[in-house]
């Protein structure tokens, strides 16, 4: 049986914002160990700031979305914290497999906004 997303996290899947879509996007396969890898990342994001959240995904957004599977789990892990904090994230995923980032963001009043919006 083939896992989904979804089955990463039911509880903080959410739909995503569309709008700002940049650059490149990522098919997510879900490979074995992905589970753990993930939950692993979540829970260290979870002791960093709103500040250090924010400028990790930043980070991702100026590097640009390579291709490297690893790096779609810090980003999985990254909306799924987003999803626990904000109540949205700024990461968009699409069938629940198409992974892509929608833009630069700042943190306002405990909040992510767009920048150059």
């Amino acid at each position: 049986m083939q896992s989904t997303l979804k089955d990463i996290d039911k509880t903080h899947f959410k739909k995503d914002h569309k709008k700002n879509l940049i650059g490149m996007e990522y098919m997510f396969i879900i490979r074995e160990g992905d589970k753990e890898a993930i939950f692993e990342l979540k829970n260290n994001f979870k002791k960093s700031p709103k500040s250090d959240i924010i400028a990790a995904y930043n980070n991702c957004v100026k590097i640009g979305i390579v291709g490297a599977h690893a790096q779609a789990q810090r980003i999985l892990a990254l909306h799924f914290i987003f999803i626990s904090i904000f109540e949205k994230s700024p990461i968009n995923i699409e069938h629940d497999l198409i992974i892509s980032l929608t833009g630069m963001i700042g943190l306002k009043n405990e909040q992510w906004y767009y920048l150059n919006n």
